[in-house]
């Protein structure tokens, strides 16, 4: 159960890094906080590190993220225009 958690809690990580516009980005960081487990933050570190990336993070979260498309229009459904 715990390695099912943790992997969960991997995933969500990775949606908040590969979020492509700001409301997308908040909404996965809002679900990872929701859900976040004291035990697996710096494990979600050691996942990327683990990986050879080496950016600034917190738990796993790139601190330097940005949109993929800063001047993009979000609309209603959650689409991007």
């Amino acid at each position: 159960m715990n390695e099912q958690i943790r992997i969960q809690h991997i995933a969500r990580v990775g949606a908040v890094n590969s979020s492509e516009t700001e409301e997308e980005h908040r909404r996965y960081q809002l679900a990872l906080d929701m859900s976040a487990r004291g035990s697996f933050l710096m494990e979600a570190d050691q996942h990327y590190i683990d990986q050879g990336i080496d950016r600034p993070m917190c738990c796993g979260v790139w601190l330097d993220w940005e949109p993929s498309d800063p001047g993009a229009i979000v609309i209603e459904d959650g689409g991007v225009a």
